[in-house]
């Protein structure tokens, strides 16, 4: 037979806000127990979180009582800081899923976010969209620490979520930001942005070449 049931929830066992959320934390929460058959159940989780603090029990998923957990929730960054301004204004978006695998937990996530700043060449405003995949197995430990680049090792069944998306944003930003690859940035005489006008001003010479320039020049 097939069982199936929506429930919604104030406050889920498997999150917490500071080890505790609250109703306000969450937009949605459905719990979804669907198909009971020959004894195998299958139990999809699905929340929905718009906050600033996203910590997840993994009690449940690391024990086998679920086998995934839907994650969509918008991280405020708005603090982050880059060179000497704050470039993220609307949050970074987090979507995917944890689930288990053959007695292994995997969360596979799309980060995804405006940038707001300025080109490092011309001082222009520039709006970048920045969006990328973080794929990840989660244990408890690792044997071996030279393999951390795929692992997120946890402690207390806990993963701080919020944590792991603001080290990615901050790995993933680039050194420069330009608003365009030949950006021809700023006269360092008259300060013209040479995308929009060439001036005038005549290049500096090496006073190495001072003289030979000269010499060409009487000639």
């Amino acid at each position: 037979y097939i069982l199936s049931f929506t429930v919604l929830l104030g406050v889920m066992p498997f999150c917490s806000r500071a080890n505790r959320f609250n109703s306000a934390s969450f937009n949605k929460a459905f719990l979804n127990l669907l198909l009971t058959k020959s004894n195998l159940v299958y139990i999809i989780l699905k929340v929905q979180v718009r906050g600033d603090f996203m910590r997840i029990d993994l009690n449940n998923l690391l024990s086998g009582v679920e086998t995934k957990l839907d994650i969509n929730y918008v991280l405020d960054l708005s603090n982050l800081i880059y060179s000497t301004y704050n470039p993220i204004k609307n949050g970074v978006n987090v979507v995917g899923r944890l689930y288990s695998k053959a007695d292994l937990l995997y969360l596979d996530i799309n980060i995804s976010f405006d940038f707001f700043g300025f080109c490092d060449r011309c001082a222009e405003k520039v709006k970048k969209h920045f969006s990328f995949d973080v794929k990840r197995i989660v244990v408890e430990k690792l044997e071996n620490e030279e393999d951390d680049d795929d692992y997120i090792v946890v402690s207390n069944r806990e993963l701080d979520l919020d944590e792991l998306v603001n080290e990615e944003v901050s790995l993933s930003l680039p050194n420069k930001i330009l608003c365009k690859e030949d950006c021809k940035g700023l006269c360092p005489k008259c300060g013209a942005n040479l995308n929009v006008k060439q001036c005038n001003c005549k290049k500096d010479v090496d006073p190495r070449m001072a003289a030979l320039l000269q010499l060409l020049e009487d000639e």
